[in-house]
């Protein structure tokens, strides 16, 4: 019997399909996502490597380059090298393009439990941290016997992880478990939260006094805010901090590259215990997804290079000057929000009528039911609902107005909104 495939030889479909990607149009109602469109320097650097389809494998910043592609090699390792110094790195940290937060996040905590060689890891972060640590979790078997795993916290009203809790937690766990990491959040999902980074160094620095073989440190997330934070907040966020042994940033999202470009950086020597020996290369493969599009390598290059970090500072504050304003247009409204000094922002909602309402009209935001009614004790009563705001460089300032205008519209039909 003859075979025949169900797809059109004309291609309509994929056609079809790309115009129900609401992200193919700049005209689109996208406004709660955390990624914009690419910068058109690297659109074209991408599609340019594409041509050759070129292979990164392993870690450029310390391997030769692989036989064929020796050009987005030696991009990828000009990359992670510039984002080292960036965020206050030496010639002790080491990284590579990864395809996003997600196996960034599973690489750290894969690199911590076997530098600490056991499972009975703690895992300390806000209860906004993103899911992927839980994932990681799962995949790397770590303990959960009240003392390993993870241990969720409050935050304050911006979303800022209780320092107090967290020495309290600490107290309670250190000579429980083989070792800790505490997740530092720079920019989470749905507020936008960022955690300080500094005071939570210090608190580290007092334990490792006092405690001489207390096994801790801490990761820092900065996939959404890691293009944001730096130029808006007056402190630093990465290495300058002594027990920062790792950390994520998405190129993909503030960096205006295309998707596949996330960015693990780590202390070398915990790059060291995740090495693993193939073959057919001469150095252990230190990533975890292996093989890499060295087109992503190009594309993140040619921004570094033209667009620059003076660049992102711009867009950095445009986008938290425009949710200034869009804050101000809330507070006049009466509409009560989140928001931890990045620019998304996050709308209360208990019944979701605002949001559906907006959503009717074509936009799209995400949404969390359950969310709890107070930030600083997040196991407590769990009937609020949140949807959020994020404000991208893509976005014109009629873009925001046009949307601030149908919010005002609905608001007016609603004495309260919630």
């Amino acid at each position: 019997m003859k075979k025949t495939s169900t797809l059109k030889k004309t291609g309509g479909d994929t056609t079809n399909l790309l115009k129900m990607d609401s992200r193919g149009d700049r005209q689109n109602k996208i406004i709660g996502y955390l990624n914009s469109i690419p910068h058109p320097m690297a659109v074209a650097a991408y599609i340019k490597a594409l041509r050759s389809n070129p292979n990164n494998l392993g870690l450029q910043i310390k391997t030769q380059n692989v036989s064929g592609f020796k050009g987005s090699n030696m991009a990828e390792k000009k990359v992670i090298t510039e984002l080292i110094v960036f965020f206050g790195g030496d010639k002790n940290i080491w990284g590579y393009i990864s395809p996003g937060g997600t196996e960034s996040n599973i690489v750290a905590l894969w690199a911590t439990r076997n530098f600490y060689k056991s499972s009975k890891i703690a895992v300390i972060g806000s209860f906004l941290t993103h899911y992927s640590i839980i994932k990681a979790i799962n995949i790397l078997g770590i303990v959960n016997d009240g003392y390993s795993g993870f241990h969720e916290l409050g935050t304050d009203e911006e979303g800022r992880i209780l320092t107090r809790e967290l020495e309290q937690k600490l107290d309670k766990i250190i000579n429980k478990v083989d070792g800790i990491v505490i997740v530092a959040n720079v920019g989470t999902t749905m507020i936008g939260g960022v955690d300080e980074v500094s005071k939570i160094n210090t608190i580290v620095n007092k334990y490792r006094k006092n405690k001489k073989k207390s096994k801790i440190h801490i990761h820092v997330d900065a996939a959404f805010g890691g293009l944001v934070a730096p130029f808006v907040f007056e402190k630093h966020l990465g290495f300058k901090n002594s027990n920062v042994f790792s950390l994520t940033v998405d190129m993909h999202k503030m960096g205006l590259v295309p998707f596949g470009s996330g960015i693990i950086l780590m202390k070398k020597q915990l790059f060291k215990k995740i090495g693993t020996r193939a073959g057919y290369i001469s150095w252990k493969e230190q990533t975890l997804c292996g093989s890499r599009p060295g087109a992503a390598a190009h594309s993140c290059l040619v921004m570094l290079e033209k667009f620059c970090f003076s660049g992102y500072k711009k867009n950095a504050i445009r986008v938290c000057e425009m949710t200034e304003y869009v804050k101000k247009q809330l507070a006049e409204l009466h509409i009560e929000f989140y928001h931890g000094g990045l620019n998304i922002i996050s709308i209360r909602d208990k019944k979701l009528k605002l949001w559906n309402a907006l959503t009717k009209d074509g936009y799209r935001m995400h949404y969390q039911k359950k969310f709890p009614n107070s930030l600083r004790k997040p196991k407590e009563k769990l009937n609020d609902s949140i949807w959020n705001i994020v404000i991208m460089p893509s976005m014109s300032n009629k873009f925001i107005d046009q949307f601030i205008s149908k919010i005002r519209q609905y608001a007016k039909t609603e004495k309260r909104i919630n």
